[in-house]
């Protein structure tokens, strides 16, 4: 194609194009003469003094508006309403109309009164539930030319009604007696704008709390709406905790028999168990002559016992601790109420295992090219993945991996036809329960720190119902062909804590990675200008860590409702302490010095 050909095809496709754009601006033409098209909406504020948390009121006001305005192309057209009015008018029913039907075409939004007011409202119920019980909204409708309007919605919040007084009450005396402990930590807080999204956090605040005080049976509708007494700008509020409906008090629980049924399924659910061993007052039952499953591993993952005062959370978390496990592949826990002493709850939990051992095998092929030494590098690699659930029968699991690849150069020339050789293989023990590493936490507790120990006794515990342990192998061969060969291998032993969805630890305290290279004469003469790549590469090295290795602490905010969130991660890496420990300790004995990296480069290295 000639260079006058392409200018053609360029121009005739921006005449197409700016066609296109021209008819568009003109979509408006196809309104019915009643039919006014919303150009734009918008919200002003009149607002007499700062008022708290101006942002999130802006927002749930932006998020009552009802209608959208027509977007434009380029800002300037509005080409998909004129997709839509065009199709309108098409007589064709072809899957390229549908699909611009779908994807591009826009129907027009247009000025409608009622949908107005309905906002209008919507936005008076905002200010409202913000404390603003005297606000005003008011929409204007403002003509642009012919076909076109604006609305602005003008917010007035006046003054808002802030919190004076709170009071708790009930007629059940027993809930009573909780109230006033619970009132001096309400999320209502006095002096404070009344906003109704504190008063539904407060109503889940102490659903929850009763529900872990042995009320099993409580819930929100237990929980009275507001009672509210104004005095000028001040109100006075009174939040009442109802009876059930059939009762004058709320009963209060203690859990009964506790049973966990190790290998339910739908086809032996009606028979008899096997076997059937007491733990603590825990009856674990298995339907097989031997239980797939260490009994005692299991029960020391239920955090609840017989006698127990009722407590909602402690079964929430011992659903969240199984459901970890991946030897199981369902977890269901049942509350019942005891026929026979109705102030007791029977829990019955239902384990469904998962297969014991899963496999999988990859391969892959993959073009590269080395500009270090100009060649282009056909490379294949299989990889075998087996991975062994409940292996000690305490929810256990092994991850092993296999890894081996060749690379070929397809025109060898002088070089070689196989270039690269290598070889993986990695080992995981992964054990769901907290190992405190040679006693060191427990240690920790007991060291004195500025305000408190180095590790407080309330952070361990909860490690020790939290964290797991794994310990990890590995070990790589690589070898390219005429150039060098590098050897790694690894072995650590790492505590995991994820504290909540938002915070998790990583402390690896066993770590020693071993680098082994040997380089030919040929790559040797390559590096012979880089200084760096000399001493990264020729000497063997030895990375330690033997009580710490390494520290990651990783912190991810969730979204808030504009979307906005932020991750953190802080890093502290350290290697050949124990070594450089040792060997100054060494000198300092004998009298001429001793040096345990003569043979053995040991790296020494602080790193945040």
């Amino acid at each position: 194609m000639s260079w006058l050909d392409k200018y053609i095809k360029y121009f005739g496709w921006i005449i197409v194009f700016g066609s296109l754009l021209f008819s568009s601006c003109k979509a408006t033409k196809y309104l019915q003469e009643s039919e006014i098209l919303l150009r734009k909406q918008k919200i002003v504020m009149h607002q007499t003094q700062i008022i708290e948390n101006h942002r999130i009121l802006s927002s749930d006001l932006t998020a009552q508006l009802k209608q959208k305005p027509n977007r434009k192309t380029l800002g300037l057209f509005y080409t998909r309403m004129w997709v839509y009015f065009k199709l309108q008018n098409s007589k064709s029913n072809s899957s390229f109309n549908k699909w611009l039907s779908r994807v591009v075409a826009q129907q027009p939004t247009l000025v409608d009164s009622l949908i107005a007011t309905q906002t209008r409202d919507a936005m008076a119920g905002v200010l409202f539930n913000n404390g603003f019980y005297d606000g005003v909204v008011e929409y204007d409708i403002k003509r642009i030319g012919n076909n076109n309007a604006d609305i602005t919605y003008n917010v007035f919040p006046e003054s808002p009604f802030k919190v004076r007084n709170l009071k708790y009450r009930s007629t059940d005396t027993i809930i009573e007696a909780f109230l006033p402990s619970l009132i001096s930590n309400s999320l209502i807080v006095k002096g404070k704008r009344l906003n109704s999204a504190d008063y539904e956090l407060e109503a889940l605040r102490l659903v929850r709390f009763f529900k872990n005080n042995g009320f099993a049976n409580f819930n929100k509708s237990h929980i009275s709406s507001l009672l509210v007494d104004t005095f000028a700008t001040n109100i006075d509020i009174t939040l009442e905790v109802l009876p059930p409906n059939q009762s004058n008090s709320h009963q209060k629980y203690k859990l009964n028999n506790i049973q966990i049924f190790l290998d339910y399924n739908t086809n032996n659910a009606g028979q008899m168990p096997q076997t059937d061993t007491t733990i603590n007052g825990v009856r674990l039952l298995s339907y097989a002559d031997k239980s797939p499953f260490k009994q005692s591993a299991i029960q020391k993952l239920i955090y609840f016992n017989p006698g127990d005062v009722y407590n909602q959370d402690n079964i929430d978390f011992t659903n969240k601790r199984l459901s970890s496990l991946p030897c199981f592949k369902f977890i269901k826990i049942k509350t019942d109420i005891d026929s026979i002493q109705n102030d007791k709850i029977n829990i019955n939990i239902l384990l469904t295992p998962s297969d014991k051992y899963s496999a999988g095998i990859d391969y892959d092929l993959n073009w590269e090219t080395n500009t270090f030494l100009n060649q282009a590098l056909i490379g294949t690699a299989v990889s075998y993945n087996h991975k062994s659930k409940n292996i000690l029968k305490g929810g256990e699991v092994m991850n092993l991996s296999l890894e081996t690849g060749i690379a070929v150069n397809p025109n060898p020339q002088n070089n070689n036809f196989i270039n690269t050789i290598d070889f993986k293989f990695s080992n995981e023990f992964r054990i769901p329960k907290f190992s405190g590493f040679l006693g060191l936490y427990t240690a920790l507790t007991k060291i004195p720190s500025y305000k408190h120990a180095l590790v407080k006794q309330s952070m361990l515990t909860d490690m020790q119902k939290l964290a797991t342990t794994s310990m990890l192998t590995s070990y790589s061969y690589t070898r390219i062909i005429n150039l060098y060969d590098i050897q790694a291998l690894n072995v650590g032993y790492a505590i995991n804590y994820q504290k909540s969805n938002f915070q998790k630890y990583q402390i690896n305290h066993l770590g020693v990675s071993f680098l082994n290279t040997k380089l030919d004469p040929k790559f040797d003469s390559l590096i012979s200008g880089n200084i760096f790549l000399q001493r990264s590469l020729a000497e063997r090295q030895l990375f330690t860590g033997l009580l710490f290795r390494d520290f990651t602490y990783t912190y991810v905010k969730p979204p808030n409702r504009w979307a906005e969130d932020w991750f953190g991660r802080i890093n502290v890496e350290s290697s050949g302490a124990e070594i450089w420990l040792a060997n100054t300790l060494v000198n300092a004995f004998n009298k001429t010095d001793v040096n345990f990296s003569q043979s053995l480069k040991f790296s020494q290295f602080f790193k945040f």
